[in-house]
């Protein structure tokens, strides 16, 4: 009887990495996503995709949380252009991910 060990330990780790890109998809998806529902400005989007924990870092480094993006959205006369993010990097820890990259936004 030949050890089955390796089989198993390779099925293990092909799993693992396709639910990693599957996450990382998420994610991406997710990404995108907020750009256009920060320019276009539905906070119900944000109600809906995001966790009462989310923290948004701005360029200047004030935290703004969830509350405080939809509150943001709901400023009378906002108006913001259209923005595509660039060099997005997403690391992901267990069940949680950081995305970083760069956006030029116009108001």
């Amino acid at each position: 009887m030949k050890p089955r060990l390796p089989l198993i330990v390779l099925a293990v780790a092909v799993l693992a990495r396709s639910a990693y890109a599957d996450a990382l998809d998420e994610v991406r998806r997710l990404d995108s996503e907020i750009a256009v529902a920060t320019w276009s400005g539905d906070a119900e989007w944000f109600e809906e995709n995001l966790t009462d924990d989310y923290m948004l870092i701005t360029p200047g480094g004030t935290i703004r949380t969830k509350r405080d993006v939809i509150r943001e959205l709901a400023t009378p006369g906002l108006k913001m252009e259209p923005y595509e993010p660039h060099d997005v990097n997403i690391p992901l820890y267990g069940h949680a991910a950081v995305v970083t990259g760069r956006m030029l936004q116009r108001f």
